[in-house]
């Protein structure tokens, strides 16, 4: 006597699928390109107040580790959840922008990022060369 297997239900859960270019797409795609520049914005921020971090008295300077990492990070992610290489280097444009900003002197006289230090100028150089990596790894097809 030889058993046969229990019939299977062939019924699925119902799933969404996301048809490129509907709406739920064009949806997401947007809200992971606000993600993206909000997340440059919020590391731009940190960055630019863990320039004068000190452990023990000695210079720590992992803002600068930040700047490269999450620079080319946020470009990256940028790319893949909006799909354009365009909109990739938004992340990057606003690192500039935020950074800019921050380098600037207020009214009354207070700087974030003051330049007579080693840290903040590497900061200003490590980023801006990570945010010219980064655009070279969105921009540039990859060959296969």
């Amino acid at each position: 006597m030889t058993s046969r297997p229990a019939p299977q239900d062939d019924r699925r859960p119902a799933t969404a699928t996301i048809r490129p270019g509907g709406p739920l797409d064009l949806t997401l795609r947007i809200a992971g390109g606000l993600v993206a520049v909000w997340g440059s914005i919020v590391a731009t921020l940190l960055e630019a107040f863990l320039v004068p971090l000190r452990i023990d008295g000695v210079r720590a300077p992992i803002c600068l580790l930040l700047a490269v990492v999450g620079n080319i990070a946020l470009m990256r992610f940028a790319h893949v959840v909006t799909g354009s290489r365009l909109f990739a280097l938004l992340p990057g444009l606003v690192w500039f922008g935020v950074t800019i900003v921050l380098s600037t002197q207020t009214g009354a006289g207070d700087t974030v990022l003051v330049g007579g230090d080693w840290v903040p100028l590497a900061l200003l150089l490590l980023g801006a060369a990570s945010v010219a990596v980064g655009a070279y790894l969105v921009v540039v097809p990859r060959r296969r």
